[in-house]
Order: structure tokens, then C-alpha cells, then sequence
């Protein structure tokens, strides 16, 4: 097996309805929920909580250009933007430069920020401004900025030119806007032509606010569950402007894979949402559902709340801020958009980038960026926070190119899952993932991951790694490099949580593969900070081999007395292949700060690489200490060679040594011949006589 299989929850029966019954009386109210997790974020995420987020963004807080945009309508307009620290903001505005009204504040310091300006005045010009302070006080104000409010003559008023609720927006190329907030007991929007832009007119509409009770399948769920914006087979359709919220009706979709969703696309495309703020709160939700899409989904500078504290089932549609399903050639760009809390998971698509993600998990694999069922993605420039039962930041695709994310997950005390089939106390944190399951032949080639920050803090018995990636025959061309990767444990508390590693990278794979048939994992030019670890290679949950790192440089902080470099092996699994070449140990960090762990075979290998200046076109051969030829290769046009040489093979048993080296420089001139010994990266000079 190459890690253990995911258990397979199962909905059925009296036991599922009786059990989540029981869990829905005892859940705290939706506001709680989101209040207690907002102390949690206060206290534990920010620049002045981590020093790196100033590495990372620089020091001084200033607007990105890149992530504005605006949107004006006839009474209200919707403004987002985004600093490159995490600060509160608000928006001045008025029909002068000297403003005179404000938006509302925000709970806490984020990076990217919405604000609607409403009761606006039509056919008017109106002045704004941004301001944003940071956590140590830093105000910053945007320069002025104006737009015009105009009278939309061919505008559908809701409600006043449409009966309802439901409000059925059937009338293809028109705008509808909405032009007070709507409390509406069961479904609010059902959209029946192509091409309708539904404006919110910057209002709060509420759906859902009477709970019921069906039976059937997805088509019944369809016809009658209560959404805020439904979809089905239309394309077009576009959102702006406002709040759509679940009401304390709460339903959910049950074991069905859509239902009362906020908004709920099926077979449709072409669609765009955006300055919308979405909140929700049943058991099994997805803020905004997507099946069978076609063409391109544009998402982008939209704010997602859930309320919501229990996962009736994590596979499928488990509690999303957004779920896209679509065909092979459809595509989701997902930007700017915050999401403040998730119990399960955050966004997914195909271009994933500049999103601000908050999760509190409550299910295994909580992933901030869902997995891909789409080759190439682009995952970049995201802010990714967790904590809770098992929060991973991103999970994992094929040909995928994720850089310059930043990832922050915290530790607490272990706690227990809200969802079906999971009675187990755990808090497991997780950066990156790429797993291949139980002899998989699956394809993962081409991922590459590069100048991302992670940042795991353990304590009261918590877990956490940087990254889970795999090696195995299928998984080619899989490279980690230039990343900073910093784990602390902020405590002596004993691991208690299942998966007990704490490091920057945990080294999976399949261990009964041949390990000649499995390319490497290849990390290079990373930074990795710990107080208690830097590598595991295998853990309980997967042991591969061939995981090779390259000018990495490993800083020890602190004396914490569990702390070791690489901790290696687990249970009776072989682990072998393992290459350090060229890496910088500082702070105390030594391959001799080792611990062999299990009983099957493992090892790893220390390497450095000699660089010999000869004349051009000459012949070099090394041999090791044992006399055996490890390298031949002819110089450059320069005279240069380079070779990576064994210093020594570690054991469980032993360490055997391969230094020092022969090195045989041959031309038609001559020869000439010298010892090396390869304890760290060496030059030499080598000309034939």
C-alpha cells in the first residue's frame, strides 16, 4: 500500500439521521461559530505574529494595483481592493472630495477587502477613498477616486417590475436589480434565460429562511430546495453587488450533491460572479455549486462566510466555499476572493490565484485549494490559514505550477471531528500534498512547486508538516525548490494526534515498489527552519524512497531536546535512496543528529559536489575509497567538471565512508592525479604534466 486508503464514509440508515439530529441540537449558534474562530485568527495570524509574513510582503503597508476593481450600479457600487498586509479598512465616499459618509469596519486585518457604498443618489457623481491600517497602527489612504451612477431606463426592478418570490429571471440579455434587502422564506432567484445579470443592487438578500423537508433525488432537490440563485442548462448569467445568505430555515443537501446552495449552476456556463458576499451555514453546503460547466467561470473579488459546524459527509460536495465541476475543456479563474471561514474546504479550478482562505476544519482533508480534476493549473500568490481537526493548505494535481503562496497553520489542542464516521480526537496540519493511492497508476508528472512560504506552529499535542509528497513509478518530475519552510513546536506537550510528525517535510511513497523504478522527489534551494524537526522520511501514514535534496540549507532554532535533523523510517517499511548533496546545517542542524526509526531497511546519503578546472576536452575519472569508478565525464569548453561524490552512506548500523576520492585528469599531454576528501562542496585545480 502506498499510504492507507481514505475511509469510505457511508450515509444510510437511522443511525446517519439519528446521529446528525443529535449534533444539530447540540451546535452552537452560527454567530458563536464565526466569533469564536475570529478570536482564534486574531490571536494566532498576522505580520506581527510572523515574522516572515514582513519577509515575504515587505515592511511598509501600501494598495496592490492588481487587485482592485469596482463595480457601479444605480444606487449602490461594490469596491474591492487589496494591500499587501493584513490590515481593517473602510471606504470614504460622497458627491465631494470631502466625503462626509463611510463603510463599516472589518472584525479583523485581512489583505483583501469589499466594501458596498449604498443609498446613493442616481445619475450622480460620487468621490471615494480608501483607508487601511495595519496591526501596528500604519494608516495608509488611496488617492481620490470618482465614478458616475447611471439610470438603467431597461432595468427589471426587483421587486416592484417582477412578482414573487421566486423571482424567475427569464428575459435573455437583461439586468435585473435588486432594490431592497429580501427575506424570502424558500428559493429567492431562478434564472430562466441566457445572458441575465442579476445585480444586488448592494442589498442583503436572504433565502431559505423557512426550513423544510424533501424527499427524492437531485432532480427534486432542483425543482424545490430553497436556493438564493439557481441555474440550470442557461448561459450567462452574471452576479454582482451584494449579500446572498442561508436563512435560519439551514437546510442542507442531505446525501444529494446540491441543494440550497446560495448559488447552484447545473449544466451551465459562460458565468461570472463577483463583489458578492456569500454566507451559509447547513450541515452539508457549498457556497456556490457548479456541475457540468462548460466554457469559462469567472470568480473574483467575493467574500464567503460559513456559519456552518458540523460535515454530515466529507467526500463529494462536503461543505465547499465553492465546488466546480466541469468538462474537460472548461475553465475556472478563482481571484481575489476572501474567504473567511470554511469547515471543510475553500476554492478550486483551474487558475487559483491572489485568493485569502481561512480554514477551520472539522473533517479529514480540509484543503484551503481543493485537488485537481483539471491538468495545469495555476495555483499562485494565495494567503492560506488553518486550523482544527486536519486543515491541509493545497492539495494536489497533475502538471500543476504552484508559486509565492503563503501558508500559515496553526496548531491546538486535538480535537473532535463533526463528521459522520470519524470518532477520533486529531490535530494534523499539512502545507502541500501529493498523494498516490494504493498501487494507483495514475500519471502526477510536471508539478512543480517553487517560492511559496509555509508556516506550521504545533502545541497542546498537535501535528504538522510542511508538505506530504510522494514518490512512486507513476509521479515524475516532481520538484520542490526555493521555498522557506518553517515548523516550530511552541510547547513540550507530547504528540497525542494520529500522523505524529512535526516537520518541514514528511518524504512518502510506496514502500513495496522497486525503488529503481521510482523517480525522485527533488527539493531544491529550499530553506527549512525547526526547533524539533526537519525531515521524516516515511511516517504512519506513507514511507517511500529516492527523495533528494539539493543546496538546501537546514537552521536548527532553539534547544528543544526532542529536536533531530532527519528522522527516518516507521514500522517494518523500507525507506532507502535518500540523497542530501551540497546542503548548508546551521544553528546546530547535523546529519549526525539522526534517528533511525522501525525495523526494515533504511538509509540515506550524503553527497558533495567537486568542481575541477583542467584544460578544455580533458578526460576526468574519480574513484571513491574503495577504488571503485563513480564518475567519468570530459570538460567543457571552459575546463570545467563538475561531480556529485559520496562522502558516506548512513544506516540504521553504520555509516560507511567513500571519501577520500582519486581524481585522474587525462589529455594527449599528459596526466595527472590527486586526492579529495569530499566532506563539503570542494574546487580543485587539476592540469596534466
Amino acid at each position: 500500500m502506498i499510504v492507507r486508503g481514505m475511509r469510505r464514509a457511508v450515509l444510510a440508515g437511522v443511525l446517519l439521521l439519528v446521529g446528525m439530529s443529535a449534533w444539530a441540537q447540540e451546535a452552537p449558534d452560527p454567530d458563536r461559530v464565526y466569533a469564536d474562530f475570529n478570536r482564534f485568527c486574531v490571536e494566532h495570524f498576522g505580520a506581527e505574529k510572523e515574522p516572515l509574513v514582513y519577509e515575504k510582503f515587505g515592511k511598509d503597508l501600501k494598495f496592490l494595483a492588481d487587485g482592485s476593481w469596482r463595480h457601479v450600479s444605480e444606487n449602490s457600487a461594490c469596491v474591492a481592493f487589496e494591500t499587501n498586509l493584513p490590515a481593517k479598512s473602510y471606504v470614504e465616499y460622497g458627491e465631494t472630495a470631502q466625503y462626509g459618509r463611510r463603510t463599516g469596519g472589518e472584525e479583523r486585518h485581512f489583505y483583501l477587502h469589499l466594501h458596498c457604498l449604498t443609498d446613493l443618489k442616481p445619475d450622480a457623481t460620487y468621490h471615494y477613498r480608501l483607508v487601511a491600517t495595519d496591526e501596528r497602527g500604519n494608516r495608509i489612504a488611496s488617492e481620490d477616486a470618482a465614478f458616475e451612477t447611471r439610470t438603467m431606463a431597461d432595468a427589471i426592478r426587483v421587486p416592484g417590475d417582477l412578482a414573487g418570490p421566486p423571482y424567475v429571471l427569464d428575459k435573455a440579455d437583461a439586468v435585473y436589480v435588486v432594490t431592497q434587502d429580501l427575506t424570502i422564506d424558500g428559493k429567492a432567484f431562478d434564472v430562466k434565460a441566457d445572458r441575465v445579470t442579476l445585480d444586488l443592487g448592494g442589498h442583503t438578500v436572504i433565502y431559505n429562511n423557512k426550513g423544510i423537508e424533501l424527499k427524492g433525488n437531485s432532480i427534486v432537490f432542483l425543482d424545490q430546495a430553497h436556493f438564493g440563485v439557481l441555474c440550470a442548462n442557461k448561459r450567462g448569467l452574471k452576479i454582482f453587488n451584494g449579500t446572498i445568505k442561508q436563512g435560519a430555515g439551514n437546510n442542507d443537501a442531505g446525501s444529494y450533491s446540491i441543494g440550497f446552495n446560495p448559488v447552484c449552476t447545473r449544466s451551465a456556463g459562460d458565468m461570472e460572479v463577483a463583489g458578492v458576499t456569500v454566507e451559509y451555514g447547513g450541515r452539508q453546503m457549498v457556497g456556490i455549486q457548479n456541475e457540468y460547466f462548460r466554457s469559462l467561470f469567472k470568480l473574483h473579488h467575493n467574500v464567503f462566510l460559513d456559519h456552518g459546524y458540523d460535515v454530515l459527509n466529507r467526500h463529494g460536495s462536503a461543505c465547499r466555499s465553492f465546488l466546480f465541476w466541469a468538462a474537460d475543456d472548461a475553465k475556472l479563474e478563482a481571484h481575489h476572493n476572501l474567504v473567511k471561514r470554511t469547515r471543510q474546504m475553500g476554492l478550486g479550478g483551474t487558475d487559483v490565484y491572489s485568493n485569502e482562505i481561512y480554514i477551520d476544519s472539522r473533517s479529514t482533508n480540509s484543503f484551503g485549494i481543493a485537488g485537481g480534476l483539471y491538468n495545469g493549473r495555476k495555483i499562485h500568490h494565495n494567503r492560506l490559514f488553518g486550523t482544527g481537526f486536519h486543515p491541509m493548505a493545497v492539495a494536489w494535481g497533475n502538471r500543476d505550477a504552484l508559486h509565492d503562496n503563503f501558508i500559515h497553520l496553526e496548531g491546538q489542542k486535538p480535537v473532535l471531528a463533526m463528521s459522520y464516521g470519524e470518532q477520533e480526537k486529531r490535530c494534523n496540519l499539512v502545507g502541500f500534498r501529493l498523494t498516490q493511492y494504493d498501487n494507483s497508476k495514475s500519471v502526477r508528472e510536471d508539478n512543480l512547486y517553487h517560492d511559496n512560504v509555509v508556516v506550521i506552529r504545533v502545541r497542546e499535542g498537535s501535528a504538522g508538516t510542511g508538505t506530504w509528497l510522494c514518490s512512486d513509478p507513476y509521479i515524475k518530475n516532481l520538484v520542490f525548490r526555493n521555498n522557506t519552510v518553517k515548523v516550530l513546536a511552541m510547547d513540550q506537550s507530547p504528540i497525542t494526534t494520529k500522523y505524529p510528525t512535526v516537520a518541514c517535510i514528511t518524504a512518502q511513497g510506496d514502500h513495496q515498489k522497486h525503488t529503481e523504478n521510482r523517480p525522485p522527489v527533488i527539493y531544491r534551494d529550499n530553506t527549512f527552519i525547526s526547533n524539533i524537526g526537519h525531515v521524516q522520511l516515511g511516517d504512519s501514514y506513507g514511507v517511500g524512497s529516492n527523495h533528494h535534496f539539493y543546496n538546501c540549507r537546514f537552521v536548527k532554532v532553539g534547544d528543544d531536546p526532542r529536536y533531530r535533523t532527519i528522522r527516518i523510517g516507521f514500522w517494518n517499511r523500507r525507506t532507502v535512496g535518500h540523497v542530501f548533496r551540497d546542503c548548508r546545517l546551521e544553528g546546530g542542524a547535523s546529519f549526525d543528529s539522526v534517528s533511525f526509526e522501525g525495523e526494515a531497511e533504511r538509509d540515506f546519503t550524503v553527497q558533495w559536489t567537486l568542481t575541477v578546472k583542467t584544460g578544455p576536452g580533458a578526460k576526468v575519472t574519480i574513484a571513491d575509497k574503495t577504488g571503485k569508478q563513480v564518475f567519468s565525464g570530459v570538460a567543457d569548453d571552459a575546463g570545467v567538471v563538475r561531480a556529485a561524490l559520496v562522502e558516506y552512506t548512513r544506516n540504521a548500523q553504520a555509516k560507511t565512508l567513500l571519501t577520500p576520492h582519486s581524481v585522474t585528469v587525462e589529455t594527449a599531454g599528459g596526466k595527472a592525479q590527486e586526492k579529495v576528501t569530499m566532506d563539503r562542496t570542494r574546487e580543485m585545480t587539476l592540469l596534466p604534466r
